[in-house]
């Protein structure tokens, strides 16, 4: 089975728009029907190719039009009543009707009024060419032939329009398991003896003004009728004639092909597939306006709606989905359109984005209401044509994705879950378009109201999307950053987690809020709970950094060439251990996947000497592959990086390029209240360094980011003192004379 069976498509995608309406618009045009309750504007956007083809129409229905049966009747724009005919109605779906094309202008009004038993029309219109279609488990050719009996009041029947009997799957649905039945006309100059044979993959039949010409039935393949063994001849005489095509589809290829040969007229010795030209073709019209005339508005959706993309993380695609109520300047202004993708959720507006996966039907209502009264309609959600694959790597696609599901989210009534009905496939797609400093909304809606249904995630997917919260809260809302990192930290039941969640405490205390009194006792608690050289080296940062931000660089030197002694020792105690469990345990002894025990050492940049030569070329692979994953988007692999380096190389705050780096991933992040902090304590605890003209202009910048024109203009002036004939100078003075 095809990829195009799983994705998603409103089904109503016939043709124009699936119209929302113009109460207030038509109010002072006359009503030539009085008995009518609906009044469906149409524009004829393309002519037939022979008047007797008429103008085919596809209106919406799904509650939206008269019951038991409704029953257009056309006028004109010059008040002519035009024949008609009802050629499909599915209530769930929509109606098709065929109509003489008008002569007094383009555009057409139907009046719908319910009726016991809708009226068949005279039969003298020949619209063409027609595919009805109907999926069935059951599929045969003698079911295929009673589609004709099936066309109005049945809910399992589709119809679109199309070129020519030729298609190598079901126009109108899944490809496996359906019928489909053809109708149109062809048309003559001359006479001719034609020879028409049919090919297909399973059982078709074609038959031509009612007789049967072309018969293969049962289950096969292409192969033994590709040539146009199954057929027969038939003398046609000028003019119209009828054809009628009959087929259905079990499993694998599909086709269907009505093929002809005329002698004289078709090169060669087989028969080839009857060409577009040889079929009138009825022309279409686009519905523009439409009214109640009790002055109710319609609701009514987009009809050209189709799943804008797709992300597939779990076992099912996600299909996006945008939504829009057509036409609603035509509606009175204090209408409120209301999208209910299922009775428990709500969600109000003219738009909506929305995703759905899986391959299973779903109903969507949309409600358009006022003082006046209301009218919705509920169309089936189903699988159809694939949409294009949205891409992991563009922002816009992780975007869309997010604001869909805080739509899902916030259609879920207050006190309650929003996540509780969620599929494993909507967690995947949740995890899969997350990322670092983005989606704030999103994941306060969540975690501020879930009850229970995070425990569906993994651990390592629930820390990550509590790690994006906190980042994001930090930049957007730091007055619930303690309370949510303290909520975090009492419910992590791992110790490690736990440890990051006091880590991150401590860099919002000492960066954001720059309470250097309050950070540390947050450092010394980091050395009083350390169970292994690793986590005391990591204390020591920690309590260099606070020394390092109070102004007491002697200090802080102490502290970091002590945490830098310290992990440069367990790092090679470690790697001796690793050569002796190599060399007690024999290659070919060692368990299958025992990570314990690997068969190469790990590759790490680490200190091996105090040499300053190793420490330039050290920090020189940091900061490339910083820098590096930055410009990829890679944020948290770029702060993993970073937090290895302050702890293998802590130095390298004082005076290198780690300040650089972690400004520059703060500002990618748009933290540049952190990216600010960092910044400055590095410019007042140097003197001269190569890189303090690169971090004033990056501090300078972070200041203009957060409109802070006078600070961004004192630091200016003295950035073209210090630096007058570097590049940053010139910079410095473009933000004192412009303030940009």
């Amino acid at each position: 089975m095809s990829y195009r069976h799983s994705l998603i498509k409103i089904l109503f995608t016939l043709h124009g728009a699936w119209l929302a309406t113009g109460g207030a618009a038509l109010a002072e045009n006359v009503w030539l029907d009085n008995k009518a309750s609906l009044r469906v504007d149409v524009e004829v956007t393309e002519a037939p190719t022979s008047p007797e083809a008429g103008i085919i129409a596809m209106i919406p229905d799904g509650g939206l039009l008269p019951k038991p049966v409704p029953e257009p009747v056309v006028y004109g724009a010059d008040g002519k009543l035009l024949p008609s005919e009802v050629l499909w109605h599915n209530p769930n779906e929509g109606l098709a009707v065929v109509f003489q094309p008008p002569t007094g202008g383009n555009t057409v009004s139907l009046y719908f009024k319910g009726v016991a038993a809708a009226a068949r029309g005279t039969g003298a219109l020949r619209p063409s060419l027609l595919v009805y279609t109907r999926e069935l488990t059951s599929a045969s050719l003698e079911l295929a032939q009673i589609i004709p009996n099936r066309l109005t009041g049945i809910t399992d029947t589709r119809v679109t329009q199309v070129a020519v009997i030729g298609q190598r799957g079901n126009p109108m649905g899944k490809d496996d398991n359906y019928l489909s039945y053809y109708t149109g006309w062809i048309k003559r100059a001359k006479a001719a003896r034609v020879y028409f044979a049919t090919i297909s993959d399973e059982g078709s039949e074609l038959r031509i003004d009612g007789k049967s010409v072309a018969s293969w039935p049962g289950l096969h393949t292409r192969k033994d009728g590709a040539k146009g063994q199954f057929g027969g001849w038939v003398e046609l005489s000028a003019g119209l004639h009828r054809i009628e095509y009959f087929h259905f589809e079990k499993e694998g290829d599909q086709e269907t092909q009505a093929a002809w040969r005329i002698p004289g007229e078709t090169s060669g010795d087989l028969p080839v597939m009857i060409p577009a030209t040889a079929f009138i073709r009825s022309g279409k019209a686009s519905l523009v306006r439409a009214a109640f005339r009790d002055g109710r508005p319609v609701a009514a959706i987009a009809g050209n709606t189709r799943a804008v993309n797709y992300f597939w993380f779990g076992t099912l695609p996600a299909n996006l989905f945008r939504l829009e109520a057509v036409l609603t300047a035509d509606n009175p202004p204090d209408t409120v359109y209301t999208w209910s993708p299922d009775p428990e959720r709500r969600r109000t507006g003219p738009t909506l984005d929305w995703i759905f996966e899986g391959p299973e039907p779903r109903p969507l209502t949309l409600t358009a209401s006022n003082a006046k009264g209301a009218s919705l309609v509920t169309v089936p959600v189903l699988s159809f044509t694939p949409p294009p694959k949205a891409s992991v790597g563009q922002p816009s696609d992780r975007q869309a994705f997010r604001n869909s599901l805080l739509n899902m989210c916030r259609a879920i009534p207050a006190g309650k879950d929003p996540c509780a009905r969620w599929s494993p496939d909507l967690w995947a797609t949740l995890v899969g378009v997350s990322e670092p400093y983005r989606g704030y909304d999103l994941l306060l809606e969540i975690v501020s109201r879930e009850s229970g249904s995070l425990k569906a995630l993994t651990p390592a997917d629930r820390s990550l999307l509590q790690d994006i919260l906190i980042g994001t809260m930090r930049i957007i809302n730091t007055n619930d950053v303690s309370k949510w990192l303290g909520r975090f930290e009492e419910t992590d039941p791992d110790r490690e987690g736990k440890r990051r969640w006091k880590d991150e405490r401590f860099d919002f205390v000492l960066y954001d809020l720059q309470d250097i009194p309050a950070a540390r006792p947050l450092a010394a608690e980091f050395q009083s709970r350390a169970m292994n050289p690793a986590e005391t080296a990591m204390a020591n940062v920690r309590m260099g950094d606070v020394e390092r931000a109070a102004g007491n660089i002697e200090a802080a030197t102490r502290l970091y060439s002590s945490a830098q002694d310290r992990y440069r020792e367990a790092t090679r105690t470690q790697t001796m251990m690793r050569n002796v469990q190599t060399a007690a345990t024999p290659r070919g002894l060692r368990r299958p996947g025992d990570k314990s025990q690997p068969e190469e050492p790990e590759e790490a940049l680490r200190v091996t000497t105090q040499n300053w030569k190793t420490f330039a070329v050290q920090e020189a692979a940091y900061l490339a592959t910083t820098r590096n994953l930055i410009k990829k988007g890679y944020l948290f692999e770029a702060r993993s990086v970073l937090r290895k380096w302050e702890l293998e190389v802590p130095l390298c705050k004082l005076s290198g390029d780690y300040p650089l780096a972690e400004a520059e991933y703060f500002i990618a992040a748009q933290h540049y209240t952190r990216a600010l902090a960092g910044l400055r304590i590095y410019r007042k605890g140097v003197d001269v360094s190569a890189s303090l003209p690169e971090a004033m202009g990056l501090e300078m910048d972070c200041l203009t980011r957060l409109n802070r024109v006078a600070a961004a203009k004192e630091l200016a002036k003295d950035i073209a003192k210090r630096f007058p004939n570097h590049p940053i100078g010139e910079r410095a003075r473009q933000v004192l004379e412009y303030g940009i």
